[in-house]
């Protein structure tokens, strides 16, 4: 019953559709030179593969510590009829991920779960190189048997893309970064009835897009009955 558990998996997705995208075709006179540019309609067949490898072990101990690390590896084959020669296996890529989480207890006081993921992507569309990882921390402390808790979050993520920008005609980093920390109070008046007060205070940072760059607080308060 306490051995580690292990897992493989394996997915495949194939998705085939038509398209329509419009084109740019140049009007030349006899001259040979271009008067203008007439935009026409040109359909072509799309065809995405995507494959999934996955591992996972997890394993509970009888001290009520638990744990889990996963692989996942995802390739994606790209092989549409496009009309633009450029854009050809423009969706190819691959990605690798691990994830894990660390899982305790203090007696019936306190829960806490720590999770870390990184993930490593290439794909051919804009040369992409992408590095990501995220940190989190869960821990729920019981106050009042039945009666109040306490559940405190807290999260920091962070993405750097190194891809080709076609404006500069040059390779640049973009990074997106996020950051939460979160705080909910329970109290039950009765099996039915409880209220929940809930606090966040949340950062996001993006160098490509500013307008997604924020701080924000969140205030929340509900009134749970059941019947």
């Amino acid at each position: 019953e306490r051995l580690p558990e292990l897992s493989a998996g394996y997915t495949f997705n194939l998705e085939s559709s038509n398209n329509t995208e419009n084109i740019s075709i140049p009007i030349i006179d006899i001259n040979g030179d271009t008067l203008k540019d007439s935009s026409a309609a040109a359909t072509y067949k799309t065809n995405d593969m995507k494959n999934v490898f996955s591992l996972e072990e997890k394993q509970q101990f009888a001290n009520g510590i638990d744990y889990c690390v996963r692989y996942q590896f995802l390739w994606e084959d790209d092989f549409s009829k496009y009309v633009k020669e450029s854009d050809k296996n423009k969706r190819s890529g691959l990605q690798h991920q691990v994830s894990a989480w660390l899982g305790f207890k203090i007696g019936k006081i306190v829960r806490n779960k720590v999770s870390v993921r990184a993930a490593k992507q290439d794909r051919v569309e804009d040369s992409l190189n992408g590095l990501s990882y995220k940190f989190s921390d869960d821990a729920r402390f019981t106050l009042i048997p039945r009666k109040l808790s306490l559940n405190v979050k807290g999260e920091y993520f962070k993405r750097v893309d190194n891809k080709f920008n076609t404006t500069i005609n040059t390779k640049r980093d973009e990074i997106t970064q996020m950051a939460g920390a979160e705080a909910e109070v329970k109290y039950s008046f009765t099996p039915r009835l409880s209220a929940t007060a809930l606090g966040r205070y949340e950062q996001n940072y993006d160098t490509e897009t500013i307008t997604d760059n924020y701080t924000i607080p969140i205030f929340g308060l509900h009134v749970t009955y059941l019947f």
